[in-house]
């Protein structure tokens, strides 16, 4: 269990590798658990980061459809309401 915390700490470290205290903690990892292994979570990060940025990118793909879908639907509205309105 220990092992898996370390990486987990090196995960959560891995983007502030520059700050002096988690280059220090990414550093003892490297040491413990040797450069392979540091690589590996090296790795796993860039790809969840990678995964994270295309969720993201879709989230908003989405909510820029469903903001188009309800704008579309509300000129619409407006169109019918204007054309249904009797004349006097």
């Amino acid at each position: 269990m220990r092992k898996y915390e370390k990486l987990h700490k090196a995960i959560i470290d891995h983007d502030e590798r520059q700050n002096c205290h988690a280059g220090k903690r990414w550093r003892a990892i490297v040491e413990e658990e040797g450069v392979h292994q540091a690589r590996k979570v090296a790795n796993l990060v860039e790809a969840m980061q990678k995964v994270l940025i295309m969720c993201r990118k879709k989230q908003q793909q989405q909510q820029h459809t469903q903001d188009m879908s309800a704008a579309t639907a509300s000129a619409l509205n407006k169109q019918i309401d204007g054309k249904e309105k009797p004349s006097s």
